[in-house]
C-alpha cells in the first residue's frame, strides 16, 4: 500500500484488497486489477483458487495427523490464542515498517484510522 492510499483503503477496504493489493501480490490476480466486469481470465484465477483450496484441505489433513501423531508420542502441543495487532498487521503487510514509522509523523490521522478499522477485525469482532 502507498502512503496516498490510506483514503481508498479507508473507503473500501474489500475493494481496494481485491482490485490492488492482490494483484500486487500475485501475478496470477492481476487480471482483476481493472475489473469492473468478469475477465476472461477470471477461469484460469478461479481454477488457481480451487488448486489453492485443495492443497489447503490437505494440508490440514496432514498437520491434524501429525499433530495426533505428536501427541500419541506425548509431546505437548501449544497454539493457543493468537492474535495481530492492527499497527503489526499495517506495518508488516501493507506499508512495511518504514512505511509505517513515516506515516506516523506524515499522515498520523490516517494511520490511527486504519488501525481503528483493523483493531475489531484482529481481535475477532
Amino acid at each position: 500500500m502507498m502512503q496516498d492510499e490510506y483514503d481508498e483503503v479507508l473507503a473500501d477496504p474489500n475493494g481496494f484488497a481485491v482490485k490492488k493489493l492482490w494483484p500486487r501480490i500475485s501475478t496470477t490476480l492481476a487480471p482483476i486489477s481493472g475489473m469492473s466486469q468478469m475477465p476472461p481470465p477470471m477461469a484460469d484465477i478461479l481454477k488457481k483458487a480451487l488448486e489453492l483450496v485443495e492443497a489447503h484441505a490437505k494440508y490440514k489433513q496432514l498437520m491434524t495427523r501429525y499433530t495426533m501423531e505428536m501427541m500419541n508420542l506425548g509431546f505437548p502441543l501449544h497454539f493457543g490464542v493468537v492474535t495481530f495487532p492492527a499497527f503489526d498487521w499495517i506495518s508488516d503487510a501493507l506499508r512495511g515498517m518504514r512505511g509505517t514509522m513515516l506515516d506516523m509523523y506524515q499522515v498520523p490521522d490516517k494511520l490511527l484510522a486504519l488501525i481503528d478499522m483493523f483493531t475489531p477485525l484482529t481481535l475477532g469482532g
